[in-house]
């Protein structure tokens, strides 16, 4: 007799970040020059993570969180993929110096409106962030590979002092499942940075087990307020 075991699989969404126009300096130039560089890094870089994705059942979404826009040249990926949304959700935060806050609540918007269930799982990737190596799809394919496995998977490094840091999570490459990532909140008042607070709080709910903790994700960096300031995790 032959015994047929069924696996589960639940769905993979991938969130690109983007912010065309930074409305707080914190967040990066905003000069016509510098918006224009920043556009030509986020298609060079969700271009080249396309590429990697079309042969998986990962689901591509550009969420674009700036307040007003409601087109850019990033449309085009929508031609250029079948199965690529690109969603306007109009809810950057422009009060605060909280960039994570603002990425948070864009992040939300997107599970709310594909009204993700709670065993799926979201990859978060900065925009502007470059997987690279001949390794580009290392990070995709742990995910798919290990979805029934862990719920969360990144690389726990301080990026600033380039060091590992067991409750500091690389928040420009990450992905965990929905029913963590929807109860997590910020702090109303900061005493950390937003790597540690989403770190602590990865590793204090989440089982130790369930965790995927990644010696490298293969990517390039590209950090916000300085962006010709490139680096490697």
């Amino acid at each position: 007799m032959i015994f047929t075991v069924n696996i589960k699989y639940n769905m993979i969404y991938i969130f690109f970040t983007v912010t065309i126009r930074p409305t707080n300096r914190l967040w990066g130039p905003n000069s016509k020059n510098d918006i224009h560089s920043r556009i030509l890094r986020y298609e060079r870089c969700i271009h080249n993570s396309l590429e990697h994705l079309k042969e998986t059942d990962i689901k591509p979404v550009i969420l674009i969180n700036d307040k007003n826009i409601t087109s850019s040249s990033l449309d085009k990926f929508k031609e250029m993929y079948s199965n690529v949304d690109v969603l306007y959700t109009n809810n950057n935060i422009e009060n605060t110096d909280h960039k994570g806050l603002c990425e948070l609540e864009a992040v939300l918007y997107g599970i709310d409106y594909y009204k993700l269930k709670d065993e799926d799982i979201v990859i978060k990737q900065t925009g502007r962030y470059l997987t690279c190596d001949t390794n580009s799809n290392y990070f995709y394919q742990e995910v798919i590979n290990n979805q029934n496995t862990f719920d969360c998977f990144g690389k726990f490094y301080d990026i600033a002092t380039d060091k590992f840091i067991s409750n500091t999570l690389v928040l420009g490459l990450f992905a965990m499942r929905v029913k963590y990532l929807k109860k997590f909140q910020y702090r109303v008042v900061s005493v950390s940075s937003a790597e540690i607070e989403f770190g602590e709080y990865a590793k204090n709910y989440i089982p130790e087990n369930r965790i995927q903790e990644l010696t490298t994700l293969h990517i390039e960096y590209c950090p916000a307020n300085e962006p010709d300031k490139l680096g490697y995790a």
